[in-house]
């Protein structure tokens, strides 16, 4: 096996780490990825990498972790690889600002593990704002060679999704924290492939609209068809102006990308009357208001596809937004997902981040699947 996963919901950090890495021999000590609740989130950085000092470990907050059968709630959860894997990393500093002035650290990194076989695993600092930026770097930094990139930013709080008030999601390497960073681990895989899927329940719900007016740096809408945005939503969606963004909540913006919808959501109404949104919207893009349907569907398809195109035996790291975990919950069916995903990949670890990270592109209430290939 690649990965040997466990979790604990110990209140003890110590006792905590211990129950999950028990089962943790020398054979899986190649990398460490942990996510944890917010609270306690420094400690169990700090106590993994003592106890993990020559492997490579990171980790980001997630107040929910999902692997085959266990759903943990303010807890750890900790996978630990083999050397069926190879693993370099970077660190982009100061992302919100200016992470491309750390493209060559990217080359670099990926220069160690070779392109073939190999994916690269992004964690952001959640609610810095600089999730498009370092999508935009990443692209500099590699996109002629195609290597799959996913991940995400990490959500300190996973029940609520207008979060301007919330506390920044962490992540760590190797014991310290990063508060306004990303990083992307580069994973090369001796067993084979690493491919990447994405599943959302989004579906144009009928009605199409020309961006006519953004500010892309802002990340905000003001027009649509050359009619205010605010306006134009709300009529669309028969909803108050005043009640839209809890509306958009689950009737996004999304723009096609291939055979998928890029996912934005909105985050709040502007003073100066736009509508400012978690990811980019540039102007002259056509874009779609969708509605939740066909979902159970869409996951069906999306993990049919999986199974077909991999042999039994693979590993895979999800990616599942909490703004869609929230629908799903509210709408009875989270658990059912869960069930499909244990019932569809046999070992697994899911983390629930603010925003995704899909190739080259950050999108929002979204999974992402990077499945790794077990060839031998």
């Amino acid at each position: 096996m690649f990965s040997i996963t466990g979790y604990s919901g110990k209140t003890d950090v110590h006792e905590a780490v211990m129950e999950a890495t028990a089962s943790m021999t020398d054979e899986y000590q190649k990398l460490i990825i942990f996510f944890s609740d917010y609270t306690r989130f420094v400690d169990f950085s700090a106590s993994l990498h003592e106890m993990f000092p020559d492997s490579l470990v990171v980790g980001a907050v997630s107040e929910m972790v999902a692997s085959p059968g266990k759903l943990i709630y303010g807890g750890l959860v900790v996978s630990a690889f083999s050397d069926d894997i190879e693993v370099s990393y970077a660190i982009l500093n100061n992302a919100s600002v200016a992470p491309v002035n750390d493209v060559a650290g990217i080359r670099d990194a990926l220069d160690k593990v070779g392109a073939e076989n190999t994916a690269a695993f992004l964690l952001n600092c959640g609610n810095t704002y600089s999730d498009d930026k370092v999508s935009d770097c990443i692209y500099l930094s590699i996109n002629k060679l195609q290597i799959p990139v996913f991940g995400g930013s990490a959500a300190a709080r996973p029940d609520q999704t207008i979060d301007d008030a919330f506390p920044r999601g962490e992540i760590s390497c190797n014991g310290r924290v990063y508060k306004d960073d990303s990083i992307i681990i580069f994973m090369h895989n001796n067993r084979g492939k690493i491919r990447i899927y994405s599943a959302n329940i989004y579906t144009p719900m009928g009605y199409s609209f020309q961006v006519t007016d953004a500010d892309v740096r802002k990340k905000t809408v003001y027009e649509l068809n050359y009619q205010p945005a605010v306006k134009v939503l709300s009529k669309a969606l028969g909803c108050r102006e005043n009640d839209l963004i809890e509306t958009l909540r689950y009737h996004p913006l999304g723009r096609s990308f291939g055979n998928t919808n890029l996912i934005g959501e909105a985050a709040r109404m502007t003073n100066d009357g736009g509508i400012e949104f978690r990811v980019r919207f540039y102007n002259q893009t056509k874009v779609d208001l969708m509605e939740p349907v066909h979902y159970e569907e869409n996951f069906k398809n999306t993990l049919d596809r999986i199974n077909r195109e991999n042999k039994k035996g693979f590993f895979s790291i999800v990616c599942s937004c909490i703004s869609q975990a929230a629908f799903l919950q509210r709408s009875s069916w989270f658990e059912s997902l869960l069930d499909n995903f244990s019932e569809s990949l046999e070992h697994y670890i899911c983390f629930f981040p603010y925003g995704e990270q899909f190739n080259y592109v950050y999108m929002n209430q979204t999974t992402v699947f990077a499945v790794f290939e077990n060839n031998k």
